[in-house]
């Protein structure tokens, strides 16, 4: 009981304050909540309903932001938070990364299409990309123009194993494009 008297007698009552405040103010949800279940009671029920399941909430965000506070007096806390924030950085960092469909980061996007050129047979290559589907599942997709149909089994295959060897991706689609081949229009 004493640890309790002494930390509420220690404890910075202005930033409890600024906290519980912004709490309150960002709390709106809480509000569309209690509206919503109050709606469809009669006038003095709703009235007597969207009183107290304010007070309960302001209450419940007064105890658990106090709570909050004495937490932060523990040690070693603020080193947990803090590894905590940086696990959480880098699965954002890689969930914004595919979102985007970012080239992967260990993947030379430059040297996949030099590779894909070098093949024999390969005229061009173009709309090339390079992205991840998900973690560890990297994928290439292009338009390459060849100089004869005859040869586009071997061109394929050629272009899947080595993009597989060299770049460590088995999800690659290819479009062929035959040099001979004359727009329809």
């Amino acid at each position: 009981m004493e640890y309790l008297w002494d930390l509420l007698v220690n404890l910075h009552w202005g930033a409890v304050g600024q906290i519980i405040m912004i709490d309150i103010l960002l709390g709106g949800d809480n509000a569309v909540v209690i509206a919503m279940a109050c709606r469809n009671l009669p006038h003095e029920q709703r009235a007597k309903g969207i009183f107290w399941g304010t007070a309960g909430a302001i209450g419940l965000r007064v105890v658990l932001i106090t709570f909050a506070v004495m937490l932060l007096d523990l040690p070693f806390l603020k080193v947990v938070g803090a590894l905590l924030l940086h696990a959480t950085w880098t699965i954002l960092r890689d969930s914004i990364r595919i979102l985007l469909d970012s080239t992967p980061e260990n993947t030379d996007y430059d040297a996949v299409g030099e590779y894909i050129r070098s093949v024999k047979d390969v005229e061009e290559v173009h709309d090339l990309h390079v992205w991840t589907i998900s973690p560890g599942h990297d994928a290439v997709q292009c338009h390459v123009l060849i100089s004869s149909y005859e040869c586009w089994p071997r061109i394929l295959h050629e272009i899947r194993e080595g993009i597989k060897g060299r770049f460590g991706i088995d999800h690659v689609t290819v479009q062929p494009e035959w040099a001979c081949m004359t727009p329809w229009w």
